[in-house]
């Protein structure tokens, strides 16, 4: 389609160079569209593995904050309120 769409305008606008200017404007514009799209699903997946990341840290403390309950170097009291704070932080991750 697009060579087909290539022929068509060396067919009808290579007569005037004026349409030389028009036909490099058209790329640009179209290179210029191109990398937007791509750029902007860069972002949204790259937004995820952040996401994810920190996802994982947050179950990683959560992790290690049960373990060091049951073996006994955190105390009951401690570990509430530690829990209590990351429940706040996750809280406001999921509100961004």
């Amino acid at each position: 389609m697009i060579s087909e769409y290539k022929k068509f305008i060396i067919k009808n606008v290579s007569s005037d160079s004026s349409y030389d200017v028009l036909l490099i404007t058209l790329a640009f514009f179209l290179f210029l569209i191109l990398f937007s799209i791509f750029y902007n699903i860069f972002i949204y997946y790259m937004n995820n593995i952040n996401y994810k990341k920190k996802l994982l840290n947050f179950e990683r403390e959560f992790i290690l904050l049960k373990k060091n309950l049951d073996a006994g170097k955190l105390k009951l009291v401690s570990y509430k309120e530690k829990i209590k704070i990351l429940n706040k932080k996750l809280s406001e991750l999921n509100n961004d």
